[in-house]
Parts: structure tokens; C-alpha cells; sequence
């Protein structure tokens, strides 16, 4: 199975995560999670069973697909931080609103896998589609 690796574990990231391991996709033990605040960290690691880090470049080296769930003010950031550690092996997914594939791709300077997945919020509630 993927490892797979959420960067911004916000609202929306753990409506996935909980959507991910509930319906048994993914195990607790395939999927990573950073954050810049520890007790959501803490949060996340206590309700899922998930890892966590503060670290984004841990995320990003460690996932076979790396999720972007943060502000889009952040993604530039995010971004720059580990555009080292993604390989055309990866596949780079972004629920950032209203940042388009374009953007990252610029932003990395290299050939990559970029999907961009707009979520809605039903998904809060495990009841939710993309787009």
C-alpha cells in the first residue's frame, strides 16, 4: 500500500484521514501527518492512531502521495520547503483553494505528478465529493 502524507492537519485533512481509515482504504500505520501546531498533531495522533511531525520535509520524504492541505497563503512555503524531496515517483495532490496545478509546478522547477482535488464540506461529515 502508499504511504500517504498530509501536510496541514486541519478540518479538512482529518475529515480524509478519518474517510481514509474508516472505510478501510488505508491502515493508521500508512499515513503521516504534519502540522505546525503540536496539540492538533497530538489531536490527530490520539483520535487515528496516525504519525505526526512538524516537520513537512519528514511528510514529504517518507509519502508516496503527498496531500497539500494547508491555507493557500501557506502553499508558497509548503512548497519551497520540499520541492527537494519530491520526485517524479510521487504524486502531489493540493486541496489548497484556489491554487491552481500551474502555480506548484512553477514553484518545484521540475517534472512532477500534481493533481489538484477541490473537497467539499460535507466532507466534514464522511458525506462529502470532489471535484
Amino acid at each position: 500500500m502508499a504511504k500517504i502524507g498530509f501536510i496541514g492537519g486541519g478540518n479538512m485533512a482529518e475529515a480524509l484521514i478519518k474517510g481514509l481509515i474508516s472505510s478501510g482504504v488505508y491502515k493508521k500505520g500508512d499515513i503521516i501527518v504534519s502540522d505546525n501546531v503540536k496539540k492538533r498533531l497530538d489531536h490527530l495522533k490520539a483520535a487515528y492512531g496516525v504519525a505526526a511531525t512538524q516537520d513537512n520535509k519528514v511528510v514529504a520524504s517518507s509519502s508516496d502521495i503527498v496531500v497539500i492541505s494547508v491555507k493557500p497563503n501557506t502553499v508558497r512555503k509548503v512548497v519551497g520547503e520540499i520541492k527537494s524531496r519530491i520526485t517524479v515517483k510521487k504524486i502531489l495532490i493540493s486541496i489548497a483553494a484556489g491554487i491552481p496545478v500551474s502555480l506548484i509546478s512553477g514553484l518545484l522547477k521540475k517534472k512532477a505528478k500534481i493533481v489538484r482535488v477541490m473537497p467539499n464540506t460535507p466532507a466534514l461529515v464522511l458525506a462529502g465529493a470532489s471535484a
